[in-house]
């Protein structure tokens, strides 16, 4: 019977995101992976009233909460607030979900072979390692990110193949992504406006099991994958 180590890291690589502005470019440099659980913001976590952004055709294209509780809100995204009176917008992009995660527990198996169960996912949230940061004044202004070649990312406590976690998730974990996305900001005399960009991500979590003689199988550990999807802003009205 095959026995795998136990590792704290798994499959560590760096991603570059470039973000590029509307009158000055530059580049940030991310690091896209960790062998621990990523660190994000659960889109459906953030609470407050809702509205929707319309593009010139008409259609929906962004969900807007107006932060109920900001001084959380701000904490978990590791936001300083300007001011004691602030308004924040959290601003997501709408978009299809991907093709749900794979589980196939019943699958014949050979000894030792490792696989995936209780594959859970996508879940959608912004991560917490901001990519641009813009203020602005009355009567408000345009950020635009444009992203390159970043890497879908996955990890956890026990060494998988990545075509197997492929397999189980819908897409290739050793690929490439990119997005682009504008945020306008209208801002009332008197105030002033900051913009905070975040990556938006679609992650998935799952149990890594292997087929024992005796036995069905056992867990080896756990894992995730995650890939880009978006751009999430953080408007600060203060």
């Amino acid at each position: 019977m095959l026995k795998q180590k136990f590792i704290t890291g798994l499959f560590v690589s760096l991603s570059l995101l470039f973000v590029f502005f509307t009158s000055v470019s530059s580049s940030t440099k991310i690091d896209s992976v960790s062998p621990k659980f990523p660190s994000i913001a659960p889109c459906e976590d953030i609470k407050g009233e809702v509205s929707f952004e319309k593009d010139g055709s008409g259609k929906i294209v962004k969900k807007v909460i107006k932060v109920s509780d900001v001084e959380e809100y701000a904490k978990k995204m590791g936001i300083t607030l300007p001011s004691p009176h602030v308004e924040i917008f959290h601003i997501s992009p709408i978009m299809e979900m991907p093709t749900p995660a794979n589980n196939s527990p019943h699958a014949k198996r050979w000894v030792g072979e490792l696989y995936l169960k209780n594959v859970e996912g996508p879940r959608e949230g912004c991560g917490q390692v901001m990519i641009r940061n813009s203020y602005y004044e009355y009567p408000g202004g345009s950020m635009s990110v444009f992203s390159e070649n970043v890497q879908a990312s996955y990890g956890g406590s026990a060494s998988v193949p990545a075509e197997i976690i492929s397999a189980a998730v819908n897409f290739n974990v050793s690929e490439s992504f990119s997005v682009s996305d504008t945020q306008d900001v209208q801002i009332p005399y008197g105030k002033k406006a900051n913009i905070k960009a975040y990556p938006m991500v679609n992650i998935w979590k799952f149990d890594v099991y292997e087929k024992d003689i005796f036995s069905d199988s056992y867990q080896q550990g756990t894992g995730w994958a995650e890939k880009l999807s978006g751009v999430c802003f953080s408007v600060i009205i203060y």
